[in-house]
């Protein structure tokens, strides 16, 4: 038989007071790239560029949220109310 166990010592073994392995790190993302055109460069601000965009295609899908879709021009009144 072996030697009774100190009811303090239970809870310090090495196993319980081991640190937790660290996570593994994040795959890395996938990088789009297109060709190198600087007729493509544009001084724009990304409101702009939704701007044009809502006003082009008002009527077109923009944003998927749960079984929810809204439209550029939804969006856009959202946007300017909020602005």
């Amino acid at each position: 038989m072996g030697m009774p166990i100190h009811p303090e010592a239970a809870n310090t073994s090495p196993i319980a007071s081991a640190p937790a392995p660290a996570p593994a790190p994040a795959p890395p993302r996938a990088i789009l790239r297109g060709r190198v055109d600087a007729s493509l460069l544009r001084d724009e601000l990304l409101c702009e560029i939704f701007g044009a965009t809502a006003s082009h295609m008002p009527d077109q899908p923009c944003l998927f949220a749960g079984d929810q879709t809204f439209t550029y021009a939804d969006v856009d009144h959202k946007a300017t109310a909020m602005a």
